[in-house]
């Protein structure tokens, strides 16, 4: 992550991955079956989940 990201923008991403993460926890996903439904590794939802990454559509 660049170090100049406005602080903004990783509050943002920290939301977005708590929101993922209790949505996928109430739907009894686990990681890799919602990687796999997506099309992404279980590492990139680990990372967004984080907020260490975005998320794209």
């Amino acid at each position: 992550m660049p170090a100049d990201m406005p602080p903004w923008i990783l509050d943002h991403r920290r939301t977005l991955g708590e929101r993922i993460r209790d949505r996928r926890m109430h739907q009894n996903f686990t990681q890799e079956q919602l990687a796999h439904s997506v099309g992404v590794s279980r590492d990139t939802v680990q990372r967004i989940e984080g907020g260490q990454n975005d998320a794209r559509i």
